[in-house]
């Protein structure tokens, strides 16, 4: 079964270092959404301070297979909202 890592950036990169044997890519990309899901849960003040957040995924040698990209974008209205 093949092995995949995780590494996560959001102002920091964060790699994986143990992995996890999955059966294939498509259980991986599955892995990965909840990953990033539970990653801004945990913390979503932390995205909001560094605006973006990524995970990519590696094989055991290293190739990127894919990544997902996060950001939040505050609109310039938002500052002229009034806090209540």
């Amino acid at each position: 079964m093949p092995r995949f890592f995780f590494h996560t950036k959001d102002g920091k990169t964060v790699p994986d270092e143990t992995g996890v044997e999955l059966a294939d890519v498509q259980e991986a990309r599955l892995q990965a959404a909840r990953l990033i899901g539970e990653l801004m849960r945990e913390d979503a003040a932390e995205f909001w301070r560094s605006e973006a957040l990524s995970l990519s995924v590696t094989d055991d040698a290293g190739l990127t297979l894919f990544t997902i990209m996060v950001s939040g974008v505050t609109s310039p209205a938002a500052n002229s909202v009034r806090k209540q």
